[in-house]
């Protein structure tokens, strides 16, 4: 299985995580736990290519912003920013 697909399937269940209707606390805490699997997925990628380091900041960047929106109970918010 590609790398990419692995994140788009992470991503795709992490947004169906903050989707849901769970109560706050555990959704937070149920959230967290997906950002971090997916940061670790991307952090151990082998990312190729020009900008390979570049698409890995990126990357780390746009899921450390959704972890502080959803910190912040914007959950709308930290789906977008994924």
């Amino acid at each position: 299985m590609s790398k990419a697909i692995l994140l788009m399937l992470i991503l795709s269940s992490l947004l169906m995580a903050l989707a849901s209707s769970k109560a706050a606390n555990a959704q937070t805490m149920t959230c967290d736990a997906e950002l971090t699997a997916l940061s670790n997925a991307i952090s151990s990628a082998s990312f190729t290519g020009q900008n390979a380091e570049k698409d890995r900041t990126n990357l780390l960047a746009k899921v450390e912003a959704a972890r502080v929106k959803l910190g912040q109970g914007k959950t709308a918010d930290a789906i977008a920013k994924i």
